[in-house]
């Protein structure tokens, strides 16, 4: 993750058990800053989920879904966000870079959603900064269909078209 022209924000690192969450800036390559001082978000991962030696490797193997844990990485912007209440972190294509109106570049904000059987496909129309997502998920298969769009009406035909084509395949069967 990389900040550009101080357009910082507080991340938190949410803890298991009903502990605090340790916030601060991130400084990049897993660093958090706090009024403590850095915390090394790879080695505490690593620390809560038992381990002692090789911290930091063993905290990114975590999170990069390498090494199975109790406790994966979550990661909140929201202070009072509860570790229970969340899933695992996702990774960010964009390693958390900050666009200069302070927006994470990697912000994607679900327009629609349409789930299909009990939720092994799902079709999602996205807004991602200045572009528009269509994202078919076929979690029983492993696949994923994705289409950018610059303009949103074309993003939300093809959305439609995904659904329409879904829906008449489901009468179908």
């Amino acid at each position: 993750m990389h900040t550009v022209r101080g357009a910082k924000k507080p991340v938190y690192m949410l803890m298991p058990n009903g502990q605090k969450p340790i916030g601060g800036l991130y400084d990049g390559y897993g660093r958090l800053v706090t009024p403590q001082g850095n915390v090394e978000i790879y080695e505490k991962l690593a620390e809560i989920n038992g381990y002692t030696d090789d911290l930091f490797n063993k905290g990114l193997a975590i999170s990069h879904g390498e090494i199975k844990a109790k406790y994966p990485l979550k990661l909140s912007f929201n202070a009072s966000a509860k570790y229970e209440n969340f899933g695992a972190s996702e990774r960010c294509p964009n390693q958390g870079y900050w666009g200069a109106e302070g927006a994470l570049a990697s912000k994607e904000e679900i327009l629609e959603e349409r789930k299909y059987a009990q939720g092994t496909l799902i079709i999602q129309l996205i807004e991602a900064g200045d572009k528009y997502i269509v994202k078919a998920i076929n979690k029983s298969k492993g696949q994923t269909l994705v289409k950018e769009f610059s303009f949103l009406p074309l993003a939300r035909e093809f959305y439609n078209f995904q659904i329409s084509l879904q829906d008449n395949f489901d009468k179908r069967n």
